[in-house]
């Protein structure tokens, strides 16, 4: 392309030079309308344009290769039949100013209906040098420069095809594609030095746009795009990937509008600077491979532009795609939107925002950075979130009306949020009216996210949680059923909001007709954990602890079943009965024992049981923590101390004898001596072990070993997760408990330990919380894959000392975490030089992956180099971490040491060497490591051209012999124009 340019000012030159030797009658002046068929010869040449030219209807201009034509002041040609201009950039046909002034003639113009062919063909000076209204021209090998306006203007039903053209130097663009309505393509064409965007088109217009196009020097490092129509994209169509961004604020209206039934693709690697993207039809961005497309703001900054909007029936499918920086990234309004692969961040409020009607599928995906919520899902809607990393948001992770929790599938990882938690919207009457699934995810669904945070299970509906789930409150309150069916080793949990004290939730309550089943759930810090009006759910294994009022209190005609319970530290009444309520505490009068009973009482600060009505309870089979059933009388509301109120039935009951609580201990194996984990930290994929020690007194064997992890203020997923018991040891002296997990990075996590015997829960300091352990994955480090940088961390590898020497090295972190420094180390000689280590700074990206940099001039001398990093808990591993060659500086004074060594022998002398290619003056000075002068040789040293040997005895300033060690000999170097130059060797004096 560059002979192509070069070859635009030929002919004009050689028409001067023609001119100036044989005079004005080489000139063919010409005007007026040609009708017919004309030809213009090179023989005839140069063609001189004395008025506007016109190609009449029908008629047509054939221009033969060689042929110049002078375009005079305001004199164009205006084809309205047929130009066929076919030659090449070695003999091109030529159109120029004459004078060579910018914009002095008009241009060529190509009427609606009219065509063209040109090949080869250089304009030059015009107002705008092609201008295309409604015809069809084609051009190859092209050039069109030195325009007032435009390169080529094209607008109507236009068919422009550019190939292998050149636009350049035109003082607006390059090419300007205006209405929506022209076609063709632009394919391997330069675009160089115009004034502002080097291309401007209509949205519209953008599919001509082809492959192999190449921007340089323009004004506008953009593509600019128009969308300033009242329909933007009238037909569907392909964006196809190109070196430069697409900014769509370059027309009147920054809002490009997809209207219904048509589809817009973008291909990746693509970037977009948009003003709002409103869809009614269909948009697709990128594809299932690495390149991406990147949709972004004018400026950097949260809230920047609106962000994709999805109207009704409108949808959009955003493969490994960035959308950052908007108000919120995609608002789906009852449309269809999956997002796969990609990243949706850094928007002022949420990264994805869907109402009601609206279909949303989310596959390995980050929402991370968003000022509110990473995921909004308010009214109904459909789909799946599956794989989704929800990070760094302002507000909750995910925030969604109780009915789109099932959304939520598996794999999800939440961290960093500034609640993490998925924040439910509650408060519906009722909240859900059919049947969900609540599966658990990595963080608790949080029902206080919009107030008063009732949950509300509809008449017809079925709850269902999974094991593992944690719900806070808020209240439950079920009209149909709840099924909350867990494994002993990860229970369902409903607690109080981390940021509300014990009691003040109001729990669980079943309606009248509601039904239900719990089991191995853990019920804590409510009002009053379950409350049963004229309902029979069946409890089996649950634990109801920390309760203001009651942990159960039964009314109206409830009938519920206890089955191996825990009501126990509640700071009220543990069951409360009322009305003509029955609940089944145990009830051995109805033949098998082996699934009745069973409960645990104890440690309430009000009755265990209270007994208000005149029903007859039965509550045995229970443990007490006492053998005698004597002793609970102080314990008990019933009818031997109230009359009219039905007696309590305990016996039989499961004896203890007043015993010592149990005892958790450290084992006092090696790592165990202070704490229950070991290692203390480790990466993912490390398997931590958690070990402690249980001791009865009396040899009682435990009912549970219970570890509760938390991350920051919310438990982890399956906490409290139960210990297994390690083989030997005997209960009265001590027996190990274990468990070995991985756990996902984190710094915040901490962790206690819970046991319990049949009557008391243990003691000891594993029951108090512990910090740890740490889950931290090393950071890398990697060349950043720019040219220049595929394989090393420096630009340029060779250079003067006057050449900047940029360092780049990409910092990347599985966790996400910032590194505490990134350092370049520089040595020469096996000695790293006084300057290092550098501090690079980062010039963009995040914790995930960012470039880091630092640019520095070096003094002459061959280099290595290598780049060090930390998270502030593990140093970076990867390629750049080893010593790697160069930069190699030479002089630009002409000066060059090649060599530098010292006599092994103290006190014999130092031979410095150095070539110069000028002549010089030089001046010797040793360094020590520090940098700080310890000799200077006595005077300047005039040196000619080539090698010259200086010998040096190498002593101190004060004549003492040098010491031993590792030192810096500065050459420095005075031409006799004055310019200097400065290089540094290693020595080392032994």
């Amino acid at each position: 392309m560059s002979d192509l340019r070069m070859s635009c000012c030929l002919p004009y030159l050689v028409v001067l030079l023609a001119l100036a030797g044989s005079g004005a009658n080489a000139t063919t002046n010409v005007s007026g309308t040609l009708t017919g068929t004309t030809q213009w010869t090179a023989s005839a040449s140069p063609y001189r344009l004395m008025g506007t030219v016109t190609v009449a209807v029908g008629a047509t201009l054939q221009i033969d290769p060689g042929v110049t034509v002078l375009a005079t002041p305001g004199c164009g040609l205006n084809v309205l039949g047929t130009l066929l201009a076919s030659a090449s950039p070695a003999v091109p046909i030529s159109f120029v100013g004459f004078p060579a002034t910018v914009g002095i003639w008009p241009g060529l113009y190509f009427a609606s209906g009219s065509s063209g062919t040109l090949s080869g063909v250089s304009v030059q000076h015009a107002v705008t040098g092609l201008s295309v209204e409604g015809a069809t021209v084609s051009c190859l090998d092209c050039s069109f420069s030195r325009s007032a306006q435009d390169g080529v203007l094209a607008w109507g039903a236009a068919r422009l095809t550019l190939e292998r053209c050149a636009l350049s130097d035109n003082q607006r663009r390059g090419l300007y594609l205006e209405t929506v309505f022209p076609t063709g393509s632009v394919n391997n064409c330069t675009f160089t030095d115009n004034g502002e965007f080097p291309l401007l088109a209509k949205a519209n217009c953008l599919d001509i746009l082809g492959t192999g196009l190449t921007f340089s020097g323009n004004g506008r490092a953009e593509i600019g795009v128009s969308c300033s129509a009242a329909t933007d994209i009238e037909r569907s169509q392909t964006w196809r990937a190109q070196p430069l961004p697409f900014n769509l604020t370059a027309g009147s209206s920054s809002e490009l509008l997809i209207p219904a039934g048509v589809t817009l693709t973008i291909q990746g690697p693509a970037a977009l600077v948009c003003g709002a993207v409103q869809v009614f039809g269909t948009l697709n961005t990128g594809d299932e491979g690495p390149a991406q497309v990147i949709l972004k703001g004018p400026q950097a900054v949260a809230g920047s532009w609106p962000g994709i909007t999805l109207n009704s029936g409108a949808s959009a499918n955003l493969l490994s795609t960035r959308v950052i920086n908007a108000t919120t990234a995609v608002t789906c309004n009852g449309g269809q939107v999956t997002v796969r692969k990609s990243r949706l961040g850094d928007s002022q409020l949420d990264g994805l925002s869907a109402t009601a009607g609206s279909s949303v599928i989310v596959d390995n995906s980050r929402l991370s950075g968003n000022g509110r919520y990473g995921l909004r899902l308010l009214g109904a809607c459909t789909g799946g979130v599956t794989a989704a990393t929800f990070e760094d948001n302002g507000n909750f992770a995910v925030y969604a009306a109780a009915a789109n929790v099932p959304l939520l599938g598996a794999g999800n990882l939440y961290r960093g949020n500034a609640k993490n938690a998925i924040g439910v919207a509650a408060g519906g009457s009722p909240d859900l009216a059919t049947s969900a699934l609540w599966s658990c995810q990595q963080v608790p669904y949080d029902l206080t996210a919009l107030a008063p945070g009732v949950l509300t299970v509809g008449p017809a509906a079925t709850l269902t949680l999974e094991s593992g789930a944690v719900v806070l409150g808020g209240a439950v309150v079920i009209q149909g059923k709840l099924l909350a069916l867990a494994a002993r080793t990860r229970p369902i949990r409903f607690l109080a909001s981390p940021s509300a004290v014990a009691g003040a939730w109001a729990g669980l309550t079943f309606d009248a007709g509601s039904s239900g089943r719990l089991e191995n759930c853990e019920i804590r810090g409510a009002t009053t954990g379950v409350v049963i009006r004229s309902a029979s759910p069946i409890l089996s294994g649950v634990r109801v602890t920390d309760s203001s009022v009651a942990a159960v209190d039964c009314q109206g005609t409830s009938a519920p079943i206890f089955t191996g319970c825990q009501i126990s530290d509640n700071r009220g009444l543990g069951v409360a009965i009322h009305d003509s309520a029955s609940p089944d505490l145990g009830d051995l009068t109805h033949g098998s024992t082996s699934t009745e009973g069973g409960n645990i009482f104890g440690r309430n600060s009000g009755y265990d049981v209270a007994n208000y009505s005149a029903q007859p309870i039965p509550a045995q089979n229970n443990a007490w923590g006492v053998s005698d059933a004597a002793a609970l009388a102080p314990r008990l509301r019933d009818g031997v101390s109230f009359p009219g109120v039905g007696l309590i039935t305990v016996t039989p009951l499961i004896a203890a004898a007043a015993r010592p609580a149990p005892r958790l201990s450290w084992t006092g194996e090696a790592g165990y001596g202070q704490g229950a984990v070991s290692p203390t930290s480790g990466a993912p994929t490390t398997l931590l072990r958690f070990r402690v020690k249980f001791a009865s007194a009396v040899g009682a064997a435990p009912i549970y070993v219970r570890l509760h992890l938390r991350r920051g203020p919310y438990a982890c997923p399956g906490s409290p997760f139960l210990l297994g018991r390690a083989p030997g040891g005997k209960f009265r002296t001590g027996v190990i408990y274990g468990l070995a997990l991985r756990l996902p990075a984190g710094r915040d996590y901490a962790y206690w330990i819970e046991a319990a015997d049949p009557w008391q829960t243990a003691v000891g300091p594993p029951t108090s919380e512990q910090a740890g352990p740490v889950s931290n994955t090393a950071p890398t480090l990697s060349w950043t894959g720019e040219p220049g940088y595929t394989s090393g961390g420096v630009n340029p590898e060779t250079g003067t000392a006057l050449t900047p020497n940029v360092f780049r090295v990409r910092y990347a972190d599985a966790d996400g975490d910032y590194p505490t420094s990134v350092l370049l180390r520089v040595r020469s000689g096996g000695v790293e030089i006084p300057l290092s280590p550098l501090a690079l700074n980062r010039s963009s990206g995040d914790g995930h992956g960012a470039v880091y940099q630092v640019q520095q001039t070096m003094p002459v001398g061959l280099y290595e180099y290598r780049f060090t990093a930390s998270d502030g808990l593990a140093s970076a591993t990867g390629t750049p971490t080893g010593w790697q060659t160069g930069p190699t500086v030479t002089s630009a004074a002409g000066v060059m040491l090649s060599s530098a060594s010292l006599a092994r022998t103290r006190g014999g002398p130092l031979e410095v060497r150095c070539r110069l290619l000028s002549p010089a003056t030089v001046q010797l000075r040793l360094l020590n490591v520090a940098g700080r002068t310890v000799a200077v040789y006595p005077a300047p040293v005039v040196c000619g051209v080539g090698e010259r040997v200086v010998l040096w005895p190498a002593r101190t300033a004060t004549g003492a012999p040098l010491p031993a060690g590792n030192y810096w000999c500065e050459v420095l170097a005075a031409d006799p124009t004055g310019a200097r130059q400065r290089l540094l060797a290693p020595v080392s004096w032994r």
